[in-house]
């Protein structure tokens, strides 16, 4: 059954601490069997500060740089440093995007140095070009490193996204934040390391929040937990699981809640699920049971410049308040997503939380199917929320 669910909420934080959410970085150093023995995991609630005074290591071992030729933390001594440890197609690393790039208009010339780090999930994740163009897209003009070897993440014992770590103007790391959400304490910290650093105020107050969940008083309902492709990770509900070579899938008499199954040709690789053939109808698809408010698919043409994938929901068209940011409608009212690079796709943007069930169909071969990832936290109708913008003080 679909449509919606009544189900307890969980609170969410009060605005000192916002919400969380973080993956467990699944990481593909070089040897390909490293990436393929960790474990995925993500973490939903209220993330909390550590703070130490120990020294960050420096930023040594990286792949390439982007915006900005490689930086020492040793010649930054002085300025205020924050380090956002991200993956660009982690739905959870966008929302953070606006916060951090707030900071950035406004504490960059006041001493303040945002430098990304970007650590790999998936092998087409460790390519410079695919990075660059996701920073062009996000419109990140601070320095970001590619650490496609994970030299950094490693001598930070990183292994979420995302991750952000303050570090003061004597080197010393001051807050190691994991997940989403901690926006007003840190930027709270920001202010207070760049006063003590000797930059004057006035400081304007932190930003407001810039979605409605993370809004004091959004709460957020039982979720499907992330979904992996690829025989290493993930598991298909189908019989067959015969995997690296073409399987005609058939679909499960009863499709089980929270699981990939396929139908049609597709060849189940180690980190994703590609289609094999040319079907010349819209008969094979990739479906999912679900609960949530939200969806976004990580996809990727193979062997073709893009691809069309048709998406319905319970059997219809999506409906376009509910479509998210990258579906598109063909003349005859169909709902699509042109997949024409490698990254994540925002397939449900917002809906009333309940279970649905989602068909991802392709004509042509090609198109390489990584993991879906999903939403819920929503703000009650009637619910007091926080509305006033910055002001100095």
């Amino acid at each position: 059954m679909t449509g919606r669910e009544n189900l307890a909420a969980v609170p969410n934080c009060d605005p000192a601490d916002d919400v969380g959410g973080a993956e467990h970085v699944f990481l593909p150093g070089v040897p390909v069997m490293k990436r393929l023995l960790l474990v995925l995991l993500i973490l939903s609630g209220c993330a909390k500060p550590r703070e130490t005074a120990r020294p960050a290591p420096e930023l040594a071992g990286a792949f390439t740089w982007l915006n900005s030729p490689p930086l020492r933390l040793a010649e930054l001594r002085g300025k205020v440093v924050l380090l956002d440890f991200f993956e660009y197609s982690c739905v959870n690393c966008l929302r953070t995007f606006p916060y951090v790039k707030e900071w950035q208009k406004r504490y960059a010339d006041r001493g303040l140095v945002i430098i990304g780090v970007h650590a790999p999930q998936y092998e087409f994740s460790m390519d410079p070009k695919n990075v660059a163009a996701a920073v062009a897209r996000f419109g990140l003009t601070y320095p970001v490193v590619v650490d496609s070897h994970l030299a950094i993440a490693e001598s930070y014992a990183n292994r979420y996204w995302p991750r952000k770590i303050v570090v003061d103007a004597q080197g010393l790391i001051r807050m190691d934040w994991i997940g989403e959400g901690g926006y007003v304490e840190m930027e709270l910290l920001l202010q207070r390391l760049l006063q003590g650093a000797g930059v004057p105020g006035p400081w304007p107050a932190p930003v407001a929040p810039v979605r409605d969940t993370d809004q004091p008083g959004a709460v957020c309902y039982p979720i499907t937990r992330e979904l992996y492709l690829g025989h290493i990770r993930g598991r298909l509900a189908n019989a067959e699981q015969v995997p690296n070579q073409p399987v005609f899938y058939r679909a499960p008499a009863a499709p089980p809640d929270d699981q990939v199954y396929a139908v049609g040709e597709w060849v189940n690789h180690s980190e994703y699920l590609r289609h094999h053939r040319d079907a010349g109808e819209l008969e094979d698809y990739v479906g999912i049971r679900y609960r949530a408010t939200e969806v976004n698919a990580v996809l990727r043409p193979e062997l073709i410049y893009w691809l069309q994938v048709f998406v319905q929901q319970d059997g219809q068209w999506l409906q376009r308040e509910v479509a998210g940011a990258d579906v598109q409608y063909d003349e005859a009212g169909r709902s699509y997503l042109k997949v024409d690079g490698a990254r994540m796709y925002q397939v449900i943007g917002r809906q009333p939380y309940g279970r649905h069930e989602l068909r991802f169909y392709v004509a042509g071969k090609g198109l390489s199917v990584y993991s879906f990832s999903f939403g819920t936290c929503v703000v009650p109708p009637g619910v007091d929320v926080l509305k006033s913008g910055p002001t100095e003080r």
